[in-house]
This record gives structure tokens, C-alpha cells and sequence, in this order.
């Protein structure tokens, strides 16, 4: 039950963060699954001719994305910091390091990669 409510307080951030690989990786990717429970994972399917750098782009995709938006943000608004430590910023902060922090099939993308033609 605590790890059903968990996911649905973090299902934001969830969602983006597997939707981000899905943008970035539609152009090379012949057919794109979403899977969001039990472990949410995007199933991507390139062709050969893929260059090895896609796969590490798309993967790495929402931490470029997350880190980025930080730097934009605290640049932009810098009293934004001291706003996090009420409740909804705290909430807000984890969703932001949910969706930045890359797993681990985004840190190692060829050891979950798979080619179809």
C-alpha cells in the first residue's frame, strides 16, 4: 500500500521523466512502449544504423533537461532557494530528483539496449 501511494505522490515526475526519453527519442525509434507499472520504463526499438551517441542523448535526456531547468530557474528567480523549505517546495524538490537523477538503464544504456529491424 505505501509503495502504491508513494507512486502516485511521485507519478508526476514519473510520467515526465519517461515521456522526456520518448520525445527525444522519436525520431530514431521505430516503435515506442511506455510501461509505467511496476517499474517505469520506456522500450524504445532503433534500427542498425543508430549512432551509439542517440542512445546516450535519449537516455540521459531528462537530466539534461532537469539539470538545465534548475540552472535556468535559480539563475532567473534566485530567492527561489530559500522558497523550497516550505511544504510544497520540499514536494516539489522531490519531484525534481525523480525526474533528474538518471537510473540506472539511463546510466548503462548498452546493457538494456535492443535492435530490431
Amino acid at each position: 500500500m505505501i509503495r502504491k501511494f508513494s507512486f502516485l505522490l511521485l507519478l508526476p515526475a514519473i510520467v515526465l521523466h519517461e515521456l522526456t526519453h520518448a520525445a527525444f527519442g522519436y525520431p530514431w525509434s521505430n516503435k515506442i512502449e511506455i510501461d509505467l507499472w511496476p517499474d517505469a520504463r520506456v522500450f524504445q526499438y532503433y534500427s542498425e544504423d543508430v549512432p551509439r551517441l542517440v542512445y546516450r542523448v535519449v537516455n540521459l535526456a531528462p537530466t539534461i533537461v532537469g539539470s538545465s531547468l534548475a540552472i535556468v530557474v535559480l539563475w532567473a528567480y534566485p530567492n527561489f532557494v530559500l522558497e523550497l523549505w516550505s511544504p510544497i517546495g520540499i514536494y516539489l524538490l522531490g519531484l525534481w530528483t525523480i525526474y533528474t537523477v538518471p537510473s540506472r538503464p539511463d546510466l548503462f544504456p548498452f546493457d538494456y539496449v535492443e535492435r530490431v529491424d
